[in-house]
């Protein structure tokens, strides 16, 4: 409770439930080890805290965060995070000219979150459309022999990064979503699930299916207009049916063929029956009567 309220300033709902957790597994191991009888944490509540707090940041809103921000190497730190889903600051800093393999339409993640995990300390992850411009802007833009792609705050990165964007968002008019950073690549894979397989996505991003479900993808209001877009097609399609069945409604190719089956059966008696009607003519009766 003291973490919540009797701190100045006090910890939010989430923070104060995971410093509760990590300090509960210190006195857990002490008690495991005989070196305590029992844990003065064991009634105090912690675990995870699902904080519904997910925010979608569209393009059209990172787009206009991106023109506020000072310069190139800024611009391509918040693509990174955006439309690369990179984490700020580790992965963005980390991010060398070097890891960038144009001819391939790649770059690679050194990860110091994953790296501990066999074979997840780097990744590859696409030059996608929306990156080309900030890498090359970017490129362009560094000086002979640069080594870094976003060098700017490489000392205390995550507090300069964090007024940089409080800055830009305040210049372009635009309210701060919560968790500024976690959100940005929460976004991007709510959108890349979408288009390409969770594995795939999954790997470009550097975690699990399983961690992306529970962690970062959502339900957008795009999805709740394509679901609607598409129950009114079918609503249109359902009227339309019946309206079509009691017209007799045909296709164009069906029309055509009908109208001409009618057309021969139409002429029918005109091509088969001539003028001297039914009877088949005969050889012998002869062709005027006698008189008598």
């Amino acid at each position: 409770m003291w973490l919540r309220t009797g701190r100045d300033p006090p910890l939010s709902e989430g923070t104060a439930r995971r410093r509760i957790g990590i300090t509960r597994q210190f006195f857990t191991a002490a008690v495991r080890r005989n070196l305590l009888r029992a844990s003065p944490f064991d009634d105090v509540p912690a675990g995870e805290y699902a904080e519904p707090r997910f925010h979608h940041v569209s393009a059209e809103t990172a787009r206009a965060v991106m023109a506020a921000l000072p310069g190139p190497a800024w611009r391509l730190a918040f693509a990174l995070a955006r439309w690369g889903g990179l984490r700020v600051p580790s992965e963005v800093t980390a991010l060398k000219w070097s890891d960038v393999a144009w001819d391939r339409g790649r770059f690679t993640v050194h990860s110091r979150k994953t790296a501990r995990h066999a074979g997840k300390a780097t990744r590859a992850v696409p030059i996608f459309p929306e990156l080309a411009e900030p890498f090359r802007e970017a490129f362009e833009a560094a000086e002979p022999g640069a080594v870094y792609c976003c060098p700017q705050f490489r000392a205390s990165v995550n507090q300069q990064y964090r007024i940089r964007m409080m800055d830009a968002l305040q210049q372009a008019g635009v309210a701060p979503w919560p968790k500024l950073f976690v959100n940005l690549r929460a976004t991007r894979a709510t959108e890349l699930v979408e288009k390409f397989p969770a594995h795939v996505a999954a790997a470009w991003l550097g975690h699990s299916p399983e961690i992306a479900r529970k962690h970062y993808l959502s339900v957008t209001e795009a999805d709740y207009e394509r679901a609607q877009g598409a129950a009114q097609k079918a609503t249109q399609q359902e009227r339309e049916m019946p309206e079509m069945a009691r017209n007799g409604h045909k296709g164009e190719g069906e029309k055509a063929a009908l109208q001409g089956i009618s057309d021969s059966f139409t002429n029918l008696h005109k091509q088969l029956v001539e003028a001297r009607g039914f009877e088949p003519r005969t050889s012998c009766m002869p062709c005027t009567r006698s008189p008598n």
